[in-house]
């Protein structure tokens, strides 16, 4: 039978649409483990059947290629455990296109200012710039990996959430969402980044 094919994905066209890509994707990892942990879903069901994902972009008879994931029993603590690795997996996606997306952009942080001298803006950007790094030298349990020229203190206030972060006393150990004001401050911090790619992008027009 001739599978479906994928859905067509939105095209990243510029800096400030590749945050709105990753963070739509972290939505959906937010929105399924808010199921599973409420039981929207039910582990009886999820995992017992067996799943083959075409993976072309085309669908192409002669070759097919697919991956084969077997039937495999969840239980609830297990289902909503793995949808929590999830959403944290897709927060350290999300750090990644945030920074890349606001480092496009010289105006909008500079490099030679002291770290004491930082506007929010730029003090965003470095909170989010070490939680990439974390989750890209140790994806599967990210820590903090500082360097000792940027263990810096810094508080930042945005959206209405305080954010108080110390690299010197976190450095070395594990991320988590608490230390940079939960995953309501890291939405913010990515909000605000957002709209600063995007207004520098419109100024540039």
């Amino acid at each position: 039978m001739r599978p479906s094919e994928p859905p067509d994905s939105p095209p990243i066209t510029d800096p400030a649409n590749s945050i709105e890509n990753a963070f739509a994707m972290f939505v959906v990892a937010m929105r399924f483990y808010e199921a599973c942990l409420n039981r929207r879903f039910e582990p009886h069901w999820f995992g017992n059947h067996w799943v083959k994902v075409y993976t072309g972009d085309t669908y192409d008879p002669s070759e097919r290629p697919s991956i084969t994931i077997q039937p495999e029993q969840y239980t609830h603590q297990k289902l909503s455990t793995q949808a929590m690795n999830l959403l944290y997996g897709a927060m350290g996606n999300m750090a990644a296109a945030v920074y890349e997306a606001a480092a496009t952009d010289s105006t909008l942080r500079d490099v030679h200012k002291l770290p004491s001298k930082y506007s929010d803006t730029e003090k965003i950007i470095e909170i989010v710039y070490q939680i990439r790094n974390g989750f890209a030298h140790r994806p599967h349990s990210p820590n903090w990996r500082v360097s000792r020229a940027r263990r810096n203190h810094y508080v930042v206030v945005t959206d209405g959430i305080r954010i108080d972060v110390d690299f010197a006393q976190l450095n070395e150990s594990a991320i988590s969402p608490a230390h940079f004001g939960g995953y309501e401050g890291f939405i913010a911090m990515c909000r605000h980044l957002h709209s600063a790619v995007k207004n520098a992008s419109q100024g540039a027009a």
